[in-house]
Formats: C-alpha cells, sequence, structure tokens
C-alpha cells in the first residue's frame, strides 16, 4: 500500500501559484499573508536559491539556507548528490530569465542559443524541486514570489506542474518612486539596492507586466490584483485569490480588517528583509509618490499610463468575478 501512494504522490501535479508582475508591488506582503491561509506554503523568490551565497543567506526560519532542514531536505530529495551541479546549471541559464535581457541564457543554453529549449530544461530541474517542497510541507498550493515571467514559463513548460497566476499590478508612478531610493537587499547583510531614474523604472515595470500577461496565457487559473487593492482592503483581495486558487473564504482568518495576524513562519526566500514576522503588522498603502515624487515621475508617465488603466479594469473584472 505504501508503494502505491508514494507512486500516486509522484504522478499528482504540483499545484503552483506564481506571483507575478514588477518588483516593489507588495508581493513579499502578499505572499506573506498567503502562507499564513490555510493550504498554501509560500517559498519566497525561489530564484535566488541557485546563487553562489544563497546558503549562507539567513530563511525565513531564522537559519542560514545552508543549515535550514526544511530546504536541504528538498535539495536532497530533488537532486541528491547532484545539487552543487544543477544548483549551477539553473544559475547559469536563469539570469536571462529575470533580467529582462535574454543574452546570458542564450549563451549558456544548450545548443547554444536556443532560447526556447532552455525554457524547458529549467522546467526539469525545476519540477523535482517544487515537488519536493510540496511534499515536505504538505500544501496542496504553493505559493512563488519570483515575479518574473519568463521565470515563470519555465516551470508552466512542466507537465507534472499546474500552474495559477497571480497578476499584480502597481501603480507605475508609486512603482517609479519606489524604485529611485535605495532600500535594503536580504544578501550581503547591510547591502542595499541601486536607485534607478523614472525611464528605467518605467521600462522596468513595462517589461515586466507584459512578460507577466505572456505567463498568464499558460496558467489553468488566474486573477489580477491592485497593490492599491491589496493594502486598502488586504481581506477582500486575499478572498478573491484563495478563491482563484481553489481554497475556501475561511481559510483567511490571518486578516482582520487591515491586519495581518502571523501564527507560523515558514521557509520563504529572499523577498522584502521587511517581511512581516511573527504576531500583528498594520497592512499601509505607499502612496509617498502622489505629493514628493520628482518631476520626471510625471512627465513620462503617459508613457504607461494607458496600461496601468487597462490593468485597473481588469483587476475590476476579476473583483467582479
Amino acid at each position: 500500500m505504501g508503494g502505491s501512494g508514494d507512486a500516486a504522490q509522484a504522478d499528482a501535479k504540483v499545484r503552483l501559484a506564481f506571483i507575478a508582475g514588477a518588483g516593489l508591488s507588495g508581493s513579499t506582503l502578499l505572499e506573506q499573508t498567503l502562507s499564513q491561509v490555510e493550504g498554501c506554503f509560500t517559498i519566497g523568490e525561489l530564484y535566488w536559491m541557485w546563487k553562489p551565497w544563497w546558503p549562507l543567506a539567513v530563511c525565513e526560519c531564522g537559519e542560514q539556507f545552508g543549515n535550514c532542514p526544511f530546504w536541504q531536505g528538498v535539495l536532497d530529495d530533488a537532486f541528491g548528490s547532484e545539487q552543487e551541479a544543477m544548483r549551477a546549471r539553473l544559475e547559469a541559464i536563469g539570469e536571462g530569465f529575470i533580467r529582462h535581457s535574454v543574452m546570458p541564457t542564450l549563451r549558456a543554453s544548450h545548443p547554444k542559443y536556443k532560447f526556447f529549449s532552455t525554457f524547458k530544461e529549467a522546467g526539469e530541474l525545476l519540477e523535482p524541486v517544487y515537488r519536493a517542497a510540496a511534499n515536505r510541507s504538505g500544501a496542496s498550493v504553493l505559493v512563488e514570489a519570483t515575479k518574473a515571467g519568463l521565470w515563470g514559463m519555465c516551470a508552466a513548460t512542466s507537465d507534472a506542474i499546474e500552474m495559477a497566476v497571480v497578476r499584480l499590478v502597481r501603480d507605475p508612478r508609486g512603482f517609479t518612486f519606489s524604485n529611485a531610493r535605495a532600500r535594503a537587499f536580504h544578501y550581503p547583510p547591510g547591502s542595499m539596492t541601486t536607485p534607478h531614474g523614472a525611464a528605467r523604472s518605467y521600462v522596468n515595470w513595462l517589461l515586466a507586466n507584459l512578460e507577466g500577461d505572456w505567463l498568464r496565457r499558460r496558467a489553468f487559473a488566474d486573477t489580477y490584483v491592485l497593490y492599491e487593492d491589496l493594502t486598502r482592503d488586504p481581506t477582500a483581495a486575499i478572498r478573491s485569490i484563495a478563491r482563484t486558487l481553489g481554497l475556501g473564504a475561511e481559510s483567511t482568518g490571518a486578516l482582520d480588517q487591515d491586519t495581518l495576524v502571523i501564527d507560523r513562519v515558514g521557509h520563504a526566500i529572499g523577498g522584502n528583509p521587511r517581511r512581516p514576522k511573527r504576531g500583528s503588522t498594520v497592512i499601509a498603502t505607499d502612496d509617498e509618490w502622489r505629493t514628493a515624487g520628482k518631476r520626471s515621475l510625471r512627465v513620462l508617465a503617459p508613457l504607461v499610463l494607458p496600461l496601468w488603466h487597462h490593468y485597473e479594469r481588469k483587476a475590476g473584472a476579476s473583483r467582479v468575478a
């Protein structure tokens, strides 16, 4: 009986909810909130797992990843003694899926410069990691917050993964304002991000969201949620997402109006180093850009506002549905 149960578990598809969109849009808050929903387990930004420094970074549980029993168990289950080689290969081919510049991936592809074949290769390498994480967590839905649509497309190529896409979108002016400030990065300790100007930020926002829309076409289910809606009425936003993922609305009890109550800490990778911790966190909208944004923020905004208004309508339709 045990053998047939193991075989059934191996044959079952892994259900993955992929948060897709630009950074600085509340993805850490969203995945942390979903981590408190019964049936969900959030793995954070899996992309960082393949970086050489990843074992020295700190897991959400407080341990360095190199000592975290959960993630070391996942890697053992997925790759056994070949985990270092597999991590190196995913790091090599994954770079171009994150940077909106595919050249690193094209140079590392087998055969060389065969971009689409690399999606399939990466998907085949990622599938056992997702499966091991699902098995060890016991969750019915894994939540990943890497956000890059091209990275998500790797997992979408695997027949063993059933993907739902949560299209998280923030007003491009808010994203651009936040991207103009240095922020804490999760590794090395004390490091900061590089601020970027309005033109680069708007292009980044545009590409990230178009890639997310492309990924959405490969999903078995999808929904749009605005950062502004998530922070103003988090309970309604999370209930809408839970319905999309096939989870009961009653499983969103971690939210009390605008307060997130975290009673279990998981093993998420990366994300905002200021992620909510165990206890209560008040959720509030960051709209400082409305009063403190530089002139370039408004001068260049018309280039992307039509797409933003399109997403506003999409999110409105998702709320009604």
